[in-house]
């Protein structure tokens, strides 16, 4: 880009702008703005105005960059799960100067296209139609090709199926701990039962006591004046059979053995 001006002055400094801000002077050379090569980020508005009057600019003039298609992308609608029998709707965005002309679409591993224009769309999708898609853009200037979306087509068949044994799994599962709390606390009940029915009847029956000794010693204080006074020594208790045909049932049985005194 050339900056004409008319200056008294012999070497004047041309000051360049891109969109209002100015470009670095390593850019210019003899007040020509140079391109060595033309890039996208290029394209903008330019202008030029000599050091000490940059109050009065040249009109600005537009380079337009042109370029082939840049950044292709596929997106996909509806996002996530597909479901057989629905739509999906593949869209490809490009950035390119001039616009984009064509848009071809692939299915990965097949030579022909399946489709053209900037949205492809599969109605009534089936599990054939799952795969690998992508798109092809072109303008005067190239093409360009993007990354491949891969297509998933869930059969509501098969997966209903799943879900009905995974919900009788988890039925059966569920009935099954129920029953084994049931049992536990069954067996838990009737063994305090059992336990206390045979504590009440023990009672019932009570102890039979015998003693089955009774040992005496004298006083040795009162001895001789007294008669004969009895410290028992010891006593030895047995337990009577139960039943016994002498004895109320529930009182104590009580037989003395013998007595012994020793003076």
């Amino acid at each position: 880009m050339s900056c004409s001006y008319t200056c008294k002055s012999s070497k004047p400094t041309v000051i360049w702008r891109k969109d209002g801000k100015v470009l670095p002077p390593d850019q210019i050379k003899n007040s020509e703005l140079l391109f060595t090569s033309v890039r996208k980020d290029d394209e903008g508005n330019y202008s030029c105005a000599l050091k000490g009057h940059e109050g009065h600019p040249s009109k600005p003039r537009k380079l337009n960059a042109m370029f082939s298609p840049k950044n292709i992308s596929v997106s996909l609608s509806p996002a996530g799960e597909i479901h057989e029998g629905s739509t999906v709707t593949l869209t490809c965005s490009s950035d390119a100067n001039p616009p984009v002309e064509n848009y071809t679409w692939f299915k990965l591993n097949e030579s022909t296209p399946v489709g053209s224009g900037q949205q492809y769309s599969i109605t009534n999708i089936s599990s054939e139609d799952g795969g690998q898609y992508y798109c092809e853009a072109r303008n005067k200037y190239g093409a360009e090709k993007s990354s491949a979306v891969s297509i998933t087509v869930t059969d509501l068949g098969a997966r209903s199926a799943v879900l009905y044994v995974i919900a009788g799994v988890s039925v059966c599962g569920a009935a099954g701990l129920i029953c084994v709390l049931v049992w536990r606390r069954y067996h838990k009940t009737n063994t305090q039962a059992s336990k206390k029915e045979s504590t009440q009847t023990a009672r019932a029956q009570g102890d039979d006591v015998q003693y089955a000794s009774v040992q005496p010693k004298r006083s040795r204080q009162t001895a001789g004046t007294q008669g004969d006074n009895v410290h028992y020594a010891s006593v030895q208790f047995k337990k009577a059979g139960a039943g016994s045909p002498d004895q109320p049932e529930g009182e104590l049985s009580v037989i003395y053995s013998s007595v012994e005194t020793r003076s």
